[in-house]
């Protein structure tokens, strides 16, 4: 899975909404003033701020800081990746986890 593809599933998770190949941030009526190009979506792959704005709040009971930033530590250590993918993929892990 490219990084585009997990931004947008990340997006959804979020409460990111689309149509006719526009994105919609949670809570905004699907308007065409509205509305935000597929490119416009929060970079959750490199950007350690849209991580921390849209997704760390719906995290819900898992915001336990210390298990995230074990997690990403790991992963930042283990796999020599960018602190935001490390998050993205943590966060990732917490939703599969609460799913499964």
């Amino acid at each position: 899975m490219d990084r585009q593809e997990l931004n947008k599933r990340m997006a959804e998770w979020a409460g990111w909404s689309y149509k006719d190949n526009l994105c919609f941030p949670p809570g905004v009526e699907q308007t065409p003033w509205n509305a935000i190009s597929y490119g416009g979506l929060p970079n959750f792959t490199q950007s350690l701020d849209a991580c921390f704005e849209w997704l760390v709040p719906k995290l819900g009971k898992f915001q336990r800081g210390l298990v995230i930033e074990r997690w990403a530590i790991r992963i930042i250590l283990d796999d020599k990746i960018e602190p935001a993918l490390a998050l993205y993929l943590t966060i990732e892990k917490l939703i599969d986890e609460e799913t499964a």
